[in-house]
Parts: structure tokens; sequence; C-alpha cells
């Protein structure tokens, strides 16, 4: 039996506000220059963005490398937050699924502002694991 290829994403929009929603309240040790200047983090998420798809410019579509390069000339990470998920499927339709949601983690990290105190309202849900 012929199965009738269907052209879904592999990620929507609601699938990156979850991923985005779990990582708001949990510590991220790893991050390099969190706690740097804005300027210096939107160099270093611009370097990570080179460095995961900068190999498949060739290859990439007009609209692919103009998306690339608006997000290359962009300065403000209140531009790159309006358009991450547009930077996350460049990363998926380039590189896949599993290397773009661990640099999507970085990236995250690296837009997020710095005062990353919890509202007071803002309490972690119960884990469903332990219920």
């Amino acid at each position: 039996m012929k199965h009738a290829a269907v052209n879904q994403p592999l990620f929507t929009p609601p699938m990156l506000d979850s991923l985005l929603e779990r990582w708001q309240n949990l510590p991220y040790h790893d991050a390099k220059g969190v706690d740097a200047s804005p300027a210096a983090r939107m160099n270093q998420a611009r370097a990570i963005l080179k460095k995961t798809v900068e190999g498949h410019l060739p290859h990439m579509g007009p609209d692919d490398r103009a998306l690339y390069a608006r997000f290359m000339a962009s300065h403000e990470p209140q531009a790159w937050n309006e358009r991450l998920f547009d930077c996350f499927d460049l990363m998926v339709r380039t590189r896949g699924a599993v290397i773009a949601v661990l640099h999507l983690r970085d990236l995250y990290c690296l837009l997020r502002p710095t005062d990353t105190a919890p509202a007071p309202a803002a309490m972690p849900e119960p884990s469903l694991a332990h219920a």
C-alpha cells in the first residue's frame, strides 16, 4: 500500500511555544555569556545561527537566504524574539529537528531578558510524573 506524501511541518508555532514555556523557569548553567551585555548576547546568537546554517546557504532558496540575512543583520533581541519560530523552522529544515532544538535552547537563553527572577505569582507546575 502506497502512502501519499504529506508535506506537514515537523514543528508548529504552538509546539515551539510549549518548548519555550518548559524552559522559562529552568536554570541553564551551560549558557556562556548569558550575563553579558545585550550586544554581546546578540553577537553570540548570530554566531549560533551562522554556525548552524551557513554551510547550507548554497542549497537554500532565495526566501531562506533572505530570512537568514535578516537575522544576521538584526541587532535587537526583540526582533529575533518576534521571528523566533522562523529562525527555528529554518534550522529544522537545514539541519534537522534535534540540532534545531538544541540550538534553540541556547538562543532562548541568550535572547530572554537578563532579569530572570520569577514573578511572585509564577510557580512551577507540579510534574505529572509524580502524580
